[in-house]
């Protein structure tokens, strides 16, 4: 067995769907919706756009060599299906569904796309800073992906803690949506930390880069929650 043989098929990934999310929200092995209530909505739609879109990208990956980001498809796929299971038990709008897959996208795109020999993810967008290490450079496109994803993250958090803990203050959610978010972004790191110790060689960056992105995850979610909330309050005063 290769040694990187664990990156998902579109078939593994069919039977995941079908284990976590039951036999009713799946027909012949293929991620749709079971009901036409879900198929209005439009969640079949969106995990079936999403897993394929992964599994298309895991193969790209695995056929150019590229083993690194093949292992975070395993995370993206993991994280797909929470965010699945949340959604089947939740009313979360289809846009907010459907931005989470896009920032799946562009995550993939970093690590697949390349720009005059180097890869998107590590391409200059800005250059606001600039230190005499090459590791410390703002502005990133990794860096920004980061902060928008995290931003959307938030903010997805946050509606889903307004729907299902009416009671909790609007500081105690904006904490909360914070620190989850956070707390995601350090499962990503994890799963960097995981390649390096896997793989004989990557991309990951050192230590400039972890802190960077914790950084600017951390930027963007409290950006997402400060002007979501804004807006909520904004568009209830307005009534």
């Amino acid at each position: 067995m290769n040694e990187f043989s664990f990156c998902p098929s579109l078939a593994d990934v069919a039977q995941l769907v079908e284990h976590v999310l039951g036999k009713d929200e799946v027909i012949g092995s293929i991620p749709i919706v079971g009901s036409m209530k879900n198929l209005a909505r439009g969640r079949g739609y969106i995990l079936s756009f999403t897993l394929a879109y992964i599994a298309l990208f895991s193969a790209g990956f695995m056929y150019g060599g590229n083993y690194e980001f093949a292992i975070y498809t395993v995370v993206m796929v993991a994280a797909t299906l929470l965010v699945a299971l949340i959604a089947r038990d939740t009313e979360i709008p289809n846009g907010f569904l459907w931005a989470l897959s896009g920032m799946g996208i562009l995550h993939m795109l970093g690590g697949g796309v390349h720009i005059h020999g180097e890869r998107l993810y590590a391409y200059r967008i800005w250059d606001l800073y600039e230190s005499g290490d090459p590791g410390l450079v703002v502005l990133k496109y990794d860096q920004f992906i980061h902060l928008l994803g995290y931003a959307v993250i938030a903010v997805a958090i946050h509606y889903v803690l307004r729907r299902t803990m009416p009671g909790l203050d609007a500081i105690g959610r904006a904490v909360l949506s914070i620190l989850a978010a956070m707390a995601i972004g350090s499962i990503n790191e994890l799963a960097e930390f995981s390649a390096v110790l896997l793989l004989p060689r990557t991309g990951v960056g050192d230590y400039f880069n972890t802190m960077l992105d914790l950084s600017f995850n951390t930027l963007g979610a409290v950006a997402g929650v400060v002007l979501y909330e804004s807006w909520v309050r904004l568009k209830k005063y307005s009534e």
